[in-house]
């Protein structure tokens, strides 16, 4: 997904990068900005190496702040001084997070401090062989999340499928974070057919329905190296 969004900033350069501003949504409390598993080198290696937007256009969350609460006031400031969110990429986990949002976390939660569940850590611990996966992070709140204008949600396997119908269709409720996207007024959903396979045909067209007029689309996302086409 990044590399898409890179070939279509190098392509068009459209927007202008100096207009952009750039934010994480999440980093591990206790991983410094070069630690080979932060999300910062992630983003820096996948997105912000290539458009190299200046640095001024850019905060990323300080995993080893020394006063993690004045870090997430800093964040959300810096985060509401450029406009608030613009476009929110999200993934889902497991147990229905986003960001490092976990169940029972409150719909109106901002940047906070989270502690992660075993749950979370242990699936990242599989991309994460030489280091323990902290147990708290710092993470943009749901109530941030939903501050944006729009908000793209990506899913892929079989094993995200119930929790993404569920998010899609299921109760609104602060058990499984990622149903408050159902509050929002512009979200598309891009996922692959196994993450797609516990939503009944035409479910988000109902879903649209239910939300009077509110934009939702879904998209499928082929398998590599299959012939499946993208529908939008």
């Amino acid at each position: 997904m990044y590399r898409v969004l890179v070939d279509q900033l190098q392509r068009t350069r459209q927007p202008p990068i100096d207009r952009l501003w750039f934010a994480n949504l999440d980093e591990y409390l206790g991983f410094d900005p070069k630690h080979p598993c932060s999300f910062a080198v992630m983003l820096r290696e996948t997105f912000l190496d290539e458009p190299k937007p200046s640095p001024e256009h850019v905060r990323l969350l300080n995993g080893m702040a020394h006063d993690p609460s004045a870090e997430c006031g800093s964040h959300e400031q810096w985060v509401r001084l450029h406009g608030g969110p613009g476009l929110a990429v999200l993934g889902i986990g497991v147990n229905g997070h986003i960001a490092f949002n976990e169940p029972g976390t409150s719909f109106d939660q901002r940047t906070h401090v989270a502690r992660l569940t075993e749950s979370t850590r242990a699936r990242a611990q599989q991309d994460c062989a030489d280091s323990l996966i902290p147990g708290q992070g710092i993470t943009m709140g749901i109530g941030t999340i939903l501050d944006a204008k729009e908000v793209l949600l990506l899913a892929s396997g079989e094993g995200k499928a119930d929790v993404l119908r569920q998010a899609l269709l299921g109760e609104i409720s602060i058990e499984l974070p990622a149903s408050a996207l159902q509050t929002h007024q512009r979200v598309t959903v891009i996922a692959d057919k196994e993450a797609l396979s516990c939503l009944p045909r035409g479910a988000l067209s109902a879903l649209q329905l239910r939300r009077k007029g509110a934009s939702v689309r879904s998209e499928y996302v082929p398998a590599p190296g299959s012939n499946g086409s993208i529908v939008s």
